[in-house]
């Protein structure tokens, strides 16, 4: 699934790792990616309201 493209592989920081509220992990480091992978954070967490 890597090799195909299906998942976002990203390198982490510590404040990731040791995050207390994991609730916005995601879209937060989406956001502090490059181009266009940081669209991305901006998507609904539900897909139903996309």
């Amino acid at each position: 699934e890597v090799a195909e493209g299906s998942w976002y592989v990203v390198a982490a920081r510590a404040d990731d790792v040791f995050r207390l509220d994991p609730t916005d992990l995601w879209r937060d480091v989406l956001r502090r990616q490059p181009g266009d992978l940081a669209w991305h954070s901006t998507r609904p967490a539900d897909p139903d309201l996309n």
